[in-house]
């Protein structure tokens, strides 16, 4: 999209990403920015959580936990929450903040399902290939610290779904859409999420999230359908597997001899009501996109 000459159609396909009506002009000229910048901003901004990120298990736990109170409440105010101000506007609608409306129980039975899958995914992928042991010194010495563990749940549940979800489901996924389609922007997008990390172990179950969060959010519209996966999933890992174990989480399940059969079993349940949910989702996104349109005589009025 080029100037003020995009064509109405190009438009439309920006404002439902909004529950409310972008500002033509505006998204004309400025909404389209070069697919490098695009990603190579969103990376930069990455990183930077991730090196803020990593120096909480070098604060007390009450400053930890103010330091990503205060991160995750500033990235929300500049990227998610509703304003009247047109580049904020903007900032919404490259973030897919759209509220999730009839599709919020479908996504969060999305995020359930996903959840349960892919802990089972690490549980044998983690049985079969180990991980490779890290230092865990400083993390035995902040856990000995009371409340030690609410700085860890804020950033892993709450703080790091969102900003993950928006640079990755939001912006680099939004953007690869418009260039190159919905299917090629969710494999990439999945690949660049799992690629940036530093754990090459963590690429295929990370890889696999991916695809199933840029699914979800490309059949709601909303980031928050992907937030909402990213949350779930981390919540359960860290309550079923403890910070100081590195490994297989479903242990005490996958260490009888019929644990396997029985994880596989599970990730397969999983699997077949996660696409029965999408299926839902589809069905939802469908009809909203039909109610949003209109008779065909209005169409102009989009």
């Amino acid at each position: 999209m080029k100037g003020a000459g995009a064509s109405p159609r190009t438009l439309r396909c920006v404002g439902p990403a909004l529950d409310f009506t972008p500002p033509s002009r505006l998204f004309a000229v400025r909404m389209q920015r070069p697919l490098f910048v695009e990603i190579a901003g969103g990376l930069l901004l990455l990183f930077a959580w991730i090196l803020v990120e990593s120096r909480i298990l070098d604060l007390p736990p009450l400053v930890g936990t103010a330091e990503v109170l205060f991160l995750g409440a500033l990235f929300a105010w500049r990227y998610l929450l509703p304003s009247s101000d047109p580049a904020q506007i903007e900032r919404r609608a490259r973030s897919r903040a759209r509220a999730l409306g009839p599709q919020l129980p479908w996504a969060i039975a999305s995020a359930v399902t996903v959840a349960v899958f892919l802990i089972g995914f690490v549980s044998i992928y983690a049985r079969f290939v180990p991980p490779t042991p890290e230092p865990i010194d400083t993390l035995v010495e902040f856990l000995r610290q009371p409340y030690a563990m609410v700085p860890i749940l804020l950033t892993d549940v709450v703080v790091d779904p969102m900003v993950q979800e928006v640079i990755f489901r939001g912006w680099i996924q939004g953007r690869l859409s418009t260039d190159f389609g919905p299917e090629m922007a969710i494999v990439s997008a999945a690949w660049i999420f799992a690629a940036v990390r530093p754990s090459t172990w963590e690429i295929p179950p990370l890889f696999l999230f991916g695809l199933a969060s840029g699914y979800t959010v490309y059949l709601t519209r909303s980031v928050w359908s992907g937030v909402l996966m990213s949350a779930v999933f981390s919540l359960g890992s860290d309550l079923l597997q403890p910070p100081l174990v590195v490994g297989d989480p479903l242990a005490p399940i996958t260490g009888g001899p019929d644990g396997v059969r029985n994880t596989i079993v599970l990730m397969l349940a999983a699997a077949i009501a996660s696409i029965l949910v999408w299926h839902r989702q589809r069905i939802v996104r469908d009809a909203l996109a039909a109610r949003d349109a209109g008779p065909p005589g209005d169409a102009a009025a989009d």
